[in-house]
């Protein structure tokens, strides 16, 4: 018997000896067993493939790179048509690669690769779609629905494929969602002065904290340090912004004095 096998065994009646004393339950064991199984390999991270990762990363933001100053460059001698289809085509099909490629266990992160590139060139692509559709991109209506249409996608991606990279865009768009939603809900109203602002910051903040800590006992616990991160930094700056400083300071968050 190999060494794989008598680890199995050993396994299997340390499970029967915890069984045996109420220390372990079914369900945790079936837990268990269902968190292995459906851990791909995205959740295998090796050095080689961590450094490959990077590569293929580095590799999607060049490409991003180059199509953004293609556009920038060419702008005004591009039609409308070859605008969208060096934006907002290149995203869709970069994204049907990503699906194509996950099919091979071998492209799995070639296959990130291209969605990391259609989640960078897609907001792009749609900015010039209004543009060209006569929208105005610059309110905030026009950035909710740009917005909303890249986090209904993302958000529906990761129900279908479960990729870690797809919450953290789904994490990034749904930020811009909430800011410019917010913003074109009060528009130029004078009586929203900077601290609505600072308290959007601060619901941010508590938002990444506990999708931090749900994402913690899950198989996308890589994001947790990030969210925890960023979810502190924008609840405590935006807590120290609302209290002021001396001796203006008001821990309760009144109102400040100019």
């Amino acid at each position: 018997m190999d060494k794989t096998g008598m680890k199995k065994e050993e396994i299997l009646r340390q499970i029967q000896n915890l069984a045996a004393k109420s220390l372990i339950s079914k369900d945790e064991v079936v837990s268990a067993y269902d968190t292995g199984a459906n851990a791909g390999v995205d959740d295998i991270v090796t050095p080689q493939t961590g450094i490959s990762q990077i590569l293929y990363y580095v590799g999607g933001a060049i490409v991003f790179l180059g199509i953004t100053v293609f556009i920038c460059q060419r702008w005004s001698t591009l039609n409308s048509a070859t605008k969208i289809f060096a934006t907002m085509g290149s995203g869709v099909a970069a994204y049907i690669a990503g699906v194509f490629l996950r099919q091979n266990k071998r492209a799995e992160a070639v296959s990130r690769a291209f969605y990391f590139i259609s989640a960078l060139v897609c907001p792009v692509g749609l900015h010039v779609t209004f543009d060209v559709a006569g929208f105005d991109v610059g309110t905030h209506g026009s950035q909710s629905l740009i917005s909303s249409i890249l986090l209904i996608t993302y958000l529906l991606s990761f129900f279908i494929y479960r990729k870690t990279l797809f919450i953290l865009f789904s994490t990034i768009f749904g930020t811009w969602f909430f800011f410019s939603f917010t913003s074109h809900l009060v528009g130029s109203n004078p009586s929203f002065g900077w601290e609505f602002s600072a308290y959007r910051v601060l619901c941010a903040g508590l938002v990444y904290g506990i999708l931090g800590y749900h994402f913690s006992a899950t198989r996308y616990r890589a994001l947790t340090g990030v969210l925890y991160g960023f979810g502190a930094f924008c609840f405590l700056g935006a807590a120290l912004a609302l209290g002021d400083w001396e001796p203006n300071q008001n821990m309760f968050w009144g109102k400040h004095r100019d």
